[in-house]
This record gives structure tokens, C-alpha cells and sequence, in this order.
């Protein structure tokens, strides 16, 4: 199980060289040719010959007798039944996709790990991680066009570029000028330093202080000749105010919602035929969770959603003393981005480091969340003994 998210990071650093993608090239997307889809076909072959085996090696073994956690398998099927297979049965434009089952092996196989130390796997991820990291900062410099992005409008006086993925480390966490995982590791970071010194009290205080010092700003602010209405009317202001034009996207959701309330549009929605539809070529999905459920699979794909957050907290809370935070850091991260992304997407593209995140929670709030249930044993000698007298 380790090797999975080792493998699913390496596909993803050698994924857009094969494919030949051109961040230069404006509304361009390459679509994977020949070798790019052999490259997808032998990496799903490895990761599923590895869940099998798991999966067989569980079997025989029956390590996991008196284990719990599956209350988060319920929740996980429950959300997968109603994002995938019903929507892709019962939506607005109904379509089997054999590739959108592919995840119920690799959710399935870690869940058959669920009582062994999920360390190894932390480790591989991390390698992976970094192996993913240096390959896109010496992309950037050997074909920049594969990792940075021309024209972006820059958050970050003097710095115009952007590199897409790079979204740990602290330099190439400012290099990213991602909103959201500039949000997510402002509460991220600290809660997990919190969570690991024990340091509440100050931590309340430090939160209550901010809280102070936002209000005195807005009321200082104007005094100084800062106009919060001209920020608004300003290009920044309106990409704040719009959530860089996301607004939108949330609209054309809600909208096609409206038109199958309970299942939604499909799992075709956001999929190159409708993006040329609505004229909008990198609306690859709602960039909101909750909106994306909705819009795709309706309120069952919300309620279905709803019930996996839910169980994904209970499990991340109680596996926080085990792991060290950690649960409930990756956990906040999955939060933070579900208001303005897609980490939970499950659909044929799920090759990525959202669903590397995503997996990896679910594989530390099992391993550590799980409460074990003692096999019924004879009774003790004293007993024995007492009966025997």
C-alpha cells in the first residue's frame, strides 16, 4: 500500500512531459496521445495489481479480525454511490465510465491495511512529494512551459509566473500564489504546531489578538487614505471579491442543478463537449466541492458528501493524539480547499495530489481513529480454577 502514493506522484511528474503540455499556449490543452495513454494504462495495471494483492494477502491472513473503522468505509461507499454511480445512472446525461471504479480498489485496499502502521506509507508519500517538488523546479528552469504559467497576474510584487502543483515548502509555497493553499497553510501550519506543544491557552490568545488587530485595521485603514471600495474596484479587488472569477463557475452549477434536483447534470458535466458549450475552455470543474456534488450528482451527491466530511472529521479528531496532528492538519487542508477546489473528485482523472491527500487522511484516520475490539477469550485461570474446586 506505501507504493501507491509514491506511484501516483511519480505519474504525475512524468504525466505532462509525455503528454506534451504547453502552459504558453492559452486555452490549449493537450490530450493525452499514444504514449501518455499507455503510461495511464500501465500505472492503473501496477496500482491495481498492488491493491489485489493486499487485498488477497488480508484475506488469507485475517489480520484485521476485531478491527474497526468501518463506519468510514460506510461513509466513503455512501459518498461514492451517490456522486458516481448514481448520477452516472440516473442524471441529466446519464453515462458508465469504467474508469470512474477504478478508486474503490484503492480505498478498499487501504481499508484491508487499516490495523498496520501507516508510517511506511507518510514515508513514501513524502518521498514522492519531494521527488515531485525538485522535478518541477528543474523543469521550470530546462522547459518552463510544462510547469509556469505566462501570463499570471501576480498577488507577489515583481513575480508574474505561477508553478502549478507545487504546493509545500515554503518557497515554492509563495511561488504557487494559490489563495487557497496560502489560506490553508496559515491554519494549517500553526494548528499543527499547537496540536503537537499543547500550547491551547496560547494559541486562544494569539487567535483573539488577530481577531483584534483585523478590526483595528479596518477601522484605521480609511484614516490612513486606504479606501477598502477602491481596493474593490481595483483588478485585486475583483479577483478577491469574485474568488478569481469562480462566481461564475458557482452559477452555471446551481443552474444546472436546478435542472435535476436530485441527481444532477452527470458525471459529463465539466468534460471538454461542455466546456466548449459554455465557451469557458479551463472550467475543468465548479471549483467548489460542494457545488461540484451538487451540480454533477445533486442533493443526493450533497447529502452523500455531507455524510463523508462528517465521518472524516469524527475519525481525523479521534486520530489525532496517534498521528500527531497530522490527521487533523490534512484534514483542515481538504476543508479549506473545498471552497474554492475539488479534492474529493473521484472521476477518471483521479491521478493526482488531491487524491494522494484525500487517501492518505482516509489512511491515517483508520489507522489511527479506529477503535479494536477484543476477541472474546476463555475464561481467565482463576475462574477456571474456582469452577474446578
Amino acid at each position: 500500500v506505501p507504493a501507491l502514493y509514491a506511484l501516483i506522484l511519480l505519474y504525475n511528474c512524468i504525466a505532462p512531459i509525455v503528454n506534451g503540455r504547453d502552459l504558453y499556449a492559452l486555452g490549449q490543452f493537450a490530450s493525452p496521445g499514444g504514449a501518455g495513454k499507455w503510461l495511464l494504462r500501465f500505472v492503473l495495471l501496477a496500482l491495481l495489481t498492488i491493491c489485489v494483492a493486499r487485498l488477497s494477502a488480508a484475506a488469507f491472513c485475517r489480520e484485521n479480525r476485531g478491527a474497526g473503522g468501518g463506519g468510514l468505509l460506510v461513509a466513503f461507499g455512501l459518498f461514492f454511490l451517490t456522486n458516481t454511480v448514481l448520477s452516472s445512472a440516473l442524471g441529466t446525461h446519464p453515462e458508465f465510465r469504467h474508469e470512474h471504479y477504478y478508486v474503490l480498489f484503492l480505498f478498499a485496499a487501504v481499508y484491508a491495511s487499516r490495523t498496520q502502521d501507516p508510517e511506511t506509507s507518510i514515508r513514501f508519500a513524502k518521498v514522492g512529494l519531494l521527488i515531485f517538488l525538485a522535478a518541477s523546479c528543474a523543469v521550470s528552469v530546462v522547459a518552463p512551459e510544462l510547469t509556469i504559467e505566462r501570463p499570471y497576474h501576480s498577488w507577489i510584487p515583481g513575480v508574474n509566473i505561477r508553478f502549478w502543483g507545487l504546493e509545500s515548502g515554503v518557497a515554492v509555497l509563495a511561488l504557487a500564489q494559490s489563495k487557497t493553499t496560502w489560506a490553508a497553510a496559515a491554519i494549517t501550519v500553526p494548528l499543527l504546531y499547537m496540536l503537537r506543544s499543547g500550547t491551547w491557552g496560547l494559541a486562544g490568545f494569539s487567535v483573539f489578538a488577530l481577531g483584534i488587530l483585523g478590526a483595528c485595521a479596518l477601522l484605521v485603514l480609511p484614516a490612513l487614505g486606504v479606501s477598502v471600495e477602491e481596493f474593490l474596484e481595483s483588478r485585486e479587488g475583483q479577483e478577491a471579491a469574485t474568488l478569481t472569477g469562480r462566481d461564475l463557475l458557482w452559477a452555471l452549477a446551481v443552474q444546472e442543478w436546478k435542472h435535476n434536483p436530485l441527481f444532477g447534470y452527470g458525471p459529463t458535466m465539466w468534460n471538454d463537449a461542455y466546456r466548449m458549450q459554455i465557451g469557458l475552455d479551463h472550467a475543468v470543474s465548479a471549483h467548489n466541492q460542494f457545488l461540484q456534488s451538487l451540480s454533477v450528482s445533486g442533493a443526493m451527491g450533497l447529502i452523500g458528501l455531507l455524510v463523508y466530511l462528517g465521518a472524516l472529521l469524527l475519525y481525523a479528531i479521534n486520530a489525532r493524539r496517534g498521528s500527531r496532528g497530522l490527521s487533523v492538519a490534512l484534514l483542515i487542508v481538504v476543508l479549506v480547499r473545498c471552497l474554492t477546489e475539488t479534492p474529493l473528485a473521484l472521476g477518471g482523472g483521479f491521478l493526482s495530489g488531491a487524491f494522494v491527500t484525500q487517501l492518505l487522511l482516509f489512511h491515517i484516520a483508520l489507522a489511527h481513529g479506529h477503535s479494536v475490539v477484543r476477541v472474546a477469550r476463555p475464561a481467565t485461570s482463576l475462574i477456571t480454577a474456582w469452577r474446578a474446586s
